[in-house]
């Protein structure tokens, strides 16, 4: 092949983890539910983050706090378990919804907020920025990054791929200075079909690309583009070691072929794990969340994913399709690693955020 970046797809395609090899590396205990059932079903749903800045836990979230408005709001919290001081921090409009809000301080100590934007024509999602000094005051929404061919950014890869949006995503700092950036794309991937996470029979199927930022905070092209075929809706941590830095993780959501398990029905792979029907959605997708490990944020082992487990407060199993899981984010808050998702699991009418701790 004369292109680079369709040999890397052709290796991925060839090298992906089959049901055989998946093992569960993680799991998490409910530990609370965050809301207080005041909101309608369906004003707070998609990622939620969840970081430090300035001596305080915040978080963000989109909610319908108007009727026909999706905003961003602002929570306070002093152990990442009771959230207060709800505020709208950055507008919606009718010609704009904002949502799934992911930020990271730069090295001036401002907070970078990103988001993603929907057009209320249904256009071409794309990726928006706005920054504060405060994590109060947000500067007005500019365009960050629109997954098309026609952005001008990444120009072989949108055109190989054919992507035609892209959505949500994560942020993270590094320890060198830059920051590792993912978010989900709808891409065609006709180069990339062979591979354990199947979406239907859709032309595009949503996966995740990685970038780099400088120190900047801008998209450094050099550093390449790089696609994970088989996840979406990501989230980052950093694992802290004493020598510093343990490794660099990614959470995603994986839909997954009925057809590519149904050879592993009633085997055993990993702790407490049997693939059997119950793991299976209403349209008899397979659902799970999956762990991608780096060392150091640059290289990561998209090739030996690992499954990550829930539990609820009786510690019964209980599969990423009953909570309703999707958009997570992991933070330390006080020192506690907390798992959080925006759910409707709760109750016809409700949706709410629920939090997790490792079991």
């Amino acid at each position: 092949m004369d292109n680079p970046l369709e040999e890397k797809i052709d290796f991925y395609s060839s090298n992906m983890p089959s049901f055989s090899t998946l093992s569960v590396v993680e799991e998490w205990k409910f530990v609370k539910d965050l809301s207080d059932y005041d909101v309608q079903r369906g004003e707070i749903t998609g990622a939620v983050e969840v970081l430090s800045y300035q001596g305080k836990n915040l978080m963000y979230l989109k909610e319908e706090y108007l009727p026909g408005i999706v905003s961003m709001m602002r929570l306070e919290s002093e152990d990442g378990l009771n959230w207060t001081n709800k505020t709208i921090v950055i507008n919606g409009t009718e010609d704009a919804h904002y949502s799934h809000a992911y930020g990271a301080e730069d090295s001036d100590g401002n907070l970078n907020m990103f988001m993603q934007i929907k057009p209320s024509d249904h256009s071409v999602l794309s990726i928006g920025h706005s920054v504060s000094s405060d994590g109060n005051n947000f500067s007005p929404v500019e365009d960050f990054l629109s997954c098309d061919p026609s952005n001008g950014l990444f120009d072989d890869f949108f055109n190989t791929y054919n992507c035609e949006s892209c959505a949500h995503g994560r942020v993270e700092s590094l320890p060198d200075g830059n920051y590792l950036f993912t978010a989900s794309a709808s891409c065609e991937r006709d180069l990339a079909e062979d591979v354990i996470g199947l979406w239907n029979n859709d032309v595009y199927k949503p996966g995740m690309i990685l970038f780099y930022l400088d120190s900047e905070m801008n998209i450094d092209e050099s550093m390449g583009i790089d696609y994970i075929p088989y996840c979406n809706d990501p989230s980052i941590i950093s694992i802290p070691s004493l020598s510093g830095l343990d490794r660099v993780s990614i959470y995603c959501d994986s839909v997954l072929d009925v057809e590519a398990v149904s050879d592993y029905l009633g085997v055993h792979s990993g702790v407490r794990t049997v693939w059997d029907v119950s793991q299976y959605d209403p349209v008899g997708d397979l659902r799970l969340v999956l762990r991608i490990d780096s060392s150091d944020g640059y290289n990561f082992n998209i090739q030996n994913p690992g499954i990550v487990h829930f539990y609820n407060e009786f510690d019964q199993w209980v599969s990423v399709h009953d909570y309703s899981l999707d958009d997570l984010d992991t933070a330390y808050v006080n020192g506690i690693q907390y798992l959080y998702s925006a759910t409707n699991s709760v109750g016809p009418e409700t949706s709410t955020v629920i939090a997790f701790v490792q079991k």
